[in-house]
C-alpha cells in the first residue's frame, strides 16, 4: 500500500468538524485519489483528516483505516493494522528538491530524502573576522596556508634579530648589518674582512690562505711582466739575465760582481790599473825618451828620441835573438844565437855562465832523456837513507851525485848488536844499477869485506865468496862508494 502523502498547507487543516465539507483539491487519500467530501472515518476505510489532539483518535481494531492529524506543527498519520495504530514513515519525496543555505556559509543539494544528504559549505569571503575565532581555537600552523605576500609577518611577531643567537630568524639592523658565527653559502662579491681563504692560492710559487704572512720567492723564472717599477729602490737579487738597455744609476759594480768598483769617471787618456783588491783610476807615467800623449779614448806614447824608430839590420837570421849596438842603443844587430818556436836555444860561440850571479844550470825533475850521445840530459845530487835488512842500523847516511847515467855515490852504515841470521844487505841506492857493479869498501871488521850491487841494494860478501849476515856484521860499521850507470 502506497504510504504517500501530498504537501499540504497546516492552515488548511486546521479546527475541521465532522462533516464539514473539504476542497477536494486540497484533501487526498492515501491512495492519491480525490475525495469529494468528507467521509466519516468509520464508514470510509481511506485517510481521515483530524484536527484535534491525538488523545481523540478512535481505537484500533479496523484494518486498513488511515489517521492523520496535526500535532503541533507537524502533521502525523497512522495506519490501523486490526490490532494497533502504526505511525506511517515516508521513503521520499515524489520528487527531488533543492536545500540551500544562504548568509555567511553558502551551499545547496539536491534531494528526496529518500536517503542521507551532505551539503557541501563555504565560508564567505571575508565575514569571518577576529571575534568569530576562539582565543583557545590552537589552530595548528599545519591548517595554515604559506604567507606569501611581503610585509604580511612583522618582524616584532617572530623572533628575528641582528645578534649571533642561535635558531633564531635573522634581522637586520638599522644600518642593514647583522652578526653571525659561520655562513656556509656560495657568496659573491668582496668581504669587508675574513681569517683564511676558503682555497689557498699560489703565489709566485708559495701557498698563502690569508692566516700568516709568507715570503714570496723572486725567482727569475716566475717573474713576469716587461719593466721592474720605478718605486723598486732595494733589491737582493743575486743573478739577472742579459741586461740590454737602462742606465746604472748606484755608485759601484764590485770587483767580484764582475764590476771595476770605481766611484769616478776616468779622464782622457786615464786607464783602470788592478792594485791587488780592485782597480785604480790612473794616468800612465812617461818614461825616458817617451812621450805619453792622452786624448778622449786614446792614448799616444811616441819616443823622445829624435831618431825615431828602431832599425834593423838589412837581413836577419830566422830566430836569431836581438842584440842592440851600444853607440845608437836602437840599432838592432843580426845574432848567431837562436831560439826556435819549440824553445830550442842553438848558440853559435861558448855559452859563459861565469857570472857571480850565474853559474847554474836546472834540469827538470824527472828526466827527459835523450838519443844524442852530445846531450846532456840530467844533473841531480842529493842525500839519501841506507836501510837494512831485517834489522835497523844504529845510523847510516849516504850522498850521490848523477850526471847523465852516471851516478856517483858514498853511503856509512852501522849495525847494532844483533844475532840477526838475515843476509848482511844494505838498501836504497838512488838508482837502481843498470848492471851488477862492484864497489869499494872499508870496515872494521877485521876482514876483507867486499860489495856488490843487486837491484837497488849492496850485497857484502868475504873473500871466499860467502855472502856475510847481520849476525857476522854485529856492531860493525862499513862505507861503501862507488860509480855506476843506470
Amino acid at each position: 500500500m502506497a504510504t504517500t502523502v501530498g504537501q499540504h498547507p497546516v492552515s488548511n487543516l486546521t479546527s475541521p468538524v465532522n462533516g464539514d465539507p473539504l476542497n477536494a483539491d486540497v484533501v487526498r487519500s492515501n491512495d492519491n485519489t480525490v475525495r469529494s467530501a468528507y467521509v466519516d472515518h468509520d464508514a470510509d476505510p481511506g485517510i481521515h483528516v483530524q484536527s484535534s489532539t491525538l488523545a481523540l483518535r478512535p481505537a484500533a481494531g479496523t484494518a486498513g483505516r488511515k489517521w492523520m492529524t496535526v500535532d503541533g506543527t507537524v502533521v502525523r498519520y497512522w495506519y490501523d493494522t486490526g490490532s494497533v495504530w502504526v505511525e506511517g514513515t515516508a521513503a521520499g519525496l515524489s520528487s527531488a528538491q533543492t536545500i540551500a543555505l544562504t548568509g555567511d556559509v553558502t551551499g545547496s543539494v539536491s534531494t528526496d530524502l529518500s536517503t542521507g544528504a551532505s551539503i557541501a559549505t563555504a565560508i564567505g569571503a571575508g565575514v569571518i573576522v577576529n571575534a568569530d575565532i576562539n582565543a583557545t581555537a590552537a589552530i595548528a600552523d599545519t591548517k595554515l596556508a604559506t604567507i606569501s605576500t611581503a610585509g604580511k609577518v612583522s618582524n616584532s611577531a617572530t623572533t628575528a634579530t641582528n645578534a649571533n643567537t642561535a635558531s633564531t630568524i635573522v634581522a637586520r639592523d638599522a644600518s642593514g648589518n647583522f652578526s653571525a658565527g659561520t655562513i656556509t653559502a656560495a657568496l659573491t662579491g668582496n668581504a669587508s674582512t675574513a681569517s683564511a681563504l676558503q682555497t689557498a692560492r699560489n703565489i709566485n710559487g708559495t701557498s698563502f690562505n690569508g692566516t700568516a704572512d709568507i715570503t714570496v720567492p723572486a725567482a727569475a723564472g716566475t717573474l713576469t711582466g716587461a719593466t721592474l717599477a720605478s718605486g723598486v729602490t732595494a733589491s737582493s737579487l743575486t743573478s739577472v739575465g742579459t741586461i740590454t738597455t737602462g742606465t746604472w744609476s748606484a755608485s759601484t759594480i764590485a770587483v767580484a760582481r764582475g764590476g771595476t768598483g770605481a766611484t769616478t769617471i776616468p779622464t782622457n787618456g786615464q786607464l783602470l790599473i788592478g792594485n791587488g783588491t780592485g782597480y785604480t783610476v790612473a794616468s800612465l807615467t812617461a818614461g825616458s825618451n817617451v812621450t805619453i800623449t792622452p786624448g778622449a779614448g786614446s792614448i799616444t806614447i811616441a819616443s823622445a828620441n829624435s831618431g825615431g824608430d828602431v832599425v834593423g839590420p838589412a837581413s836577419a837570421t830566422d830566430n836569431a835573438l836581438v842584440r842592440f849596438d851600444l853607440t845608437t842603443r836602437k840599432l838592432v844587430q843580426n845574432s848567431g844565437t837562436t831560439l826556435s818556436d819549440t824553445g830550442t836555444l842553438a848558440m853559435a860561440g861558448l855559452l859563459d855562465i861565469s857570472s857571480a850571479s850565474a853559474g847554474q844550470i836546472k834540469f827538470p825533475a824527472t828526466q827527459v832523456a835523450s838519443s844524442d850521445v852530445n846531450t846532456l840530459d840530467d844533473y841531480e845530487e842529493g842525500p839519501f837513507t841506507p836501510t837494512g835488512n831485517g834489522i835497523t842500523f844504529t845510523s847510516a847516511s849516504g850522498t850521490y851525485t848523477k850526471i847523465g847515467r852516471a851516478v856517483t855515490f858514498r853511503l856509512d852504515a852501522l849495525w847494532p848488536t844483533t844475532a840477526n841470521a838475515s843476509n848482511a844487505r844494505i838498501a836504497g841506492l838512488p838508482f837502481a844499477p843498470a848492471v851488477g857493479t862492484a864497489f869499494a869498501v872499508w870496515s872494521d871488521k877485521g876482514t876483507q869485506v867486499q860489495a856488490l850491487s843487486s837491484g837497488s841494494s849492496v850485497f857484502l860478501y868475504d873473500v871466499s865468496g860467502v855472502e856475510y849476515t847481520n849476525a857476522n856484521m854485529s856492531t860493525k860499521a862499513v862505507s861503501v862508494s862507488g860509480v855506476y850507470f843506470v
